[in-house]
């Protein structure tokens, strides 16, 4: 088991598992201190602004209802499965 995560991709596993907690964490942190469209500068050249997305990928399926939302949820799991699969 040890060799599978230090022969493989699967040791970088911790840095994707960082970046989920700090990007669920961030957007916590937004809606609950930021007013809608509201910035905040982190670097001279990077802003985190409050917006709203009403759909997946950049609002261009937000007429799509759900439909959208379990093709993505379906992909993403079948992306898993792969990257599991080769790992392997």
């Amino acid at each position: 088991m040890n060799k599978l995560f230090t022969d493989t991709g699967l040791r970088w596993l911790w840095l994707t598992l960082l970046c989920l907690v700090l990007d669920q964490v961030t957007k916590q942190w937004v809606v609950g201190a930021f007013n809608l469209y509201e910035s905040f500068e982190v670097l001279p050249i990077f802003n985190i602004t409050y917006v709203h997305n009403l759909g997946a990928a950049f609002s261009f399926l937000a007429d799509q209802g759900g439909r959208a939302t379990l093709v993505f949820y379906c992909d993403r799991c079948h992306c898993e499965y792969c990257l599991c699969y080769m790992a392997h």
